[in-house]
C-alpha cells in the first residue's frame, strides 16, 4: 500500500518543499544559540516561517530540527532540551499547515552530526536514531509527518532507530500518512 506522499510522487505535479529554514529563523530571532531553539524560545517565527513558505507555494515543509540531535546539542549546551526542540518542531509545522489551510506535507528534519570525528558508525548511527525515534514518537502523538528528510553521509547506509524501523534518504521505507 503507497502512502499519499508516494502516490504524489508518482503522479505529480512536482511536489514543491521548503528552504532554508535556518538561516532565515536565525535572521529572524535575535541570540538564538542555534535556528532549532526557536522551536522553544520564539515559536511563533518558526510558524510565521513555515507559513511563509506554504503560501509562496511549498508542497513540503520540513520540521525545524535539522541540527537537532544530541550531538550538535550539545555543542551549545541545549542536550537537556532533545525531546522538546524535536516535538516542538513538528507540532509547529503542523500548526503552519492549519494556520496556511493548505494540506501540506511535512518532513520530519534529521541533519549531520556536525563534527563527528571519533565516533564509530554504531555510534552515529545512535544518534540519528534516537532523534528519529523522537519525531516518530511525536508522529504516534497526532503530530503527522508525511516522511523524514534525512541529510548525512551516513544516509546511503541508512539506521534503524529504536523501534527498529530502518530509515534511509535514498529509501524511506516506511511513510506516515498526514492526519
Amino acid at each position: 500500500m503507497s502512502s499519499r506522499f508516494e502516490e504524489r510522487l508518482a503522479s505529480g505535479p512536482v511536489v514543491v518543499g521548503d528552504g532554508g529554514m535556518g538561516v532565515l529563523v536565525t535572521s529572524a530571532v535575535p541570540r538564538l544559540r542555534c535556528p532549532e531553539e526557536a522551536n522553544l524560545k520564539a515559536p511563533e517565527s518558526v510558524v510565521t516561517l513555515h507559513t511563509s513558505f506554504i503560501r509562496a507555494g511549498a508542497d513540503l515543509i520540513e520540521t525545524n530540527t535539522f541540527g537537532a540531535n544530541r550531538r550538535k546539542l550539545a555543542q551549545v549546551f541545549l542536550e537537556d532540551e532533545l525531546e522538546r526542540i524535536n516535538g516542538a518542531g513538528v507540532k509547529l509545522a503542523r500548526e503552519a499547515r492549519e494556520v496556511a489551510g493548505r494540506d501540506v506535507f511535512i518532513a520530519g528534519s534529521i541533519g549531520p552530526l556536525g563534527d563527528g570525528l571519533g565516533l564509530s558508525p554504531e555510534q552515529r548511527a545512535e544518534i540519528f536514531a534516537e532523534q528519529a525515534a523522537i519525531l516518530e514518537a511525536r508522529t504516534l502523538r497526532g503530530s503527522a509527518l508525511s516522511l523524514r528528510a534525512v541529510a548525512s553521509r551516513l544516509d546511503e547506509q541508512g539506521f534503524r532507530t529504536r523501534t527498529g524501523r530502518r530509515f534511509a534518504a535514498v529509501q524511506i521505507r516506511r511513510m506516515v500518512e498526514a492526519a
